[in-house]
């Protein structure tokens, strides 16, 4: 701001019209703090330090920035702990790693499936314009009677064609092991997200048989704590 201030200036080294113009704008718009300097003329002149406010300066929390970048991942002030970034990272299917971890007690707890508006950042991820209607499907993955998982499908209605139909009868069976049969299935992106209750958890876009759908996993404080059945000396949280 400096900069453009001099660059306006008039010849004499006095600010000009443009630089009345701008101070009057900054101290409108922002708390500014000013301080009178001597010019080379001997004449006072402004030095102007616009300070925006805090809202402005960081209004986007970590829960809703995409993290996957550039191969890396990258977090603005909280992040998950080491737990819970072993699930949110995990390439594979979530169901078969919860199967595992369960010895055989798991069960899917059907909760919501209803047509509805997406939100607008599930909008954006999948690519639909705002106000489509999609088939959203709410569970809760449990295992050893214990809730581990909350998960929400969001799935745009042009997708539900061909063979894709079968996704609007799954029941209470497990979506990734719908997804993952498929060969040709491909994760294209995968944001950290944050449910009302705080719950770490990851949203992937995927495309089966080349139409968009959303996966979004939020993990629980059941999962994430130590496995009473992992073998000695694996790290908790972790599946045997």
């Amino acid at each position: 701001m400096a900069r453009a201030l001099k660059t306006a200036a008039g010849p004499t080294g006095n600010p000009g019209p443009a630089d009345a113009g701008r101070h009057s704008l900054l101290t409108r718009l922002y708390p500014v703090k000013s301080t009178k300097v001597r010019t080379r003329s001997g004449q006072p002149a402004p030095r102007i330090r616009a300070m925006p406010p805090p809202s402005l300066r960081d209004r986007t929390s970590a829960s809703r920035l995409p993290n996957r970048i550039a191969g890396g991942w990258r977090f603005r002030a909280e992040r998950p702990d080491a737990s819970t970034l072993g699930w949110i990272r995990d390439p594979g299917s979530l169901t078969a790693r919860l199967l595992a971890r369960a010895g055989g007690d798991f069960r899917v707890r059907l909760n919501r499936l209803a047509w509805a508006r997406p939100t607008r950042d599930e909008a954006s991820q999948l690519r639909l314009p705002y106000g489509e209607w999609a088939l959203i499907r709410e569970v809760v993955l449990e295992g050893r009677g214990q809730p581990w998982v909350t998960a929400r499908s969001v799935i745009p209605r042009g997708s539900l064609t061909g063979r894709n139909r079968q996704l609007r009868r799954l029941g209470t069976r497990p979506l990734g092991a719908f997804l993952f049969r498929d060969p040709g299935l491909r994760r294209d992106e995968v944001r950290v997200v944050r449910d009302a209750g705080g719950h770490w958890g990851r949203r992937s876009r995927f495309l089966l048989r080349g139409q968009p759908l959303l996966v979004a996993e939020y993990f629980l404080p059941a999962l994430l704590g130590p496995d009473p059945i992992a073998p000695e000396g694996a790290p908790a949280g972790q599946a045997p």
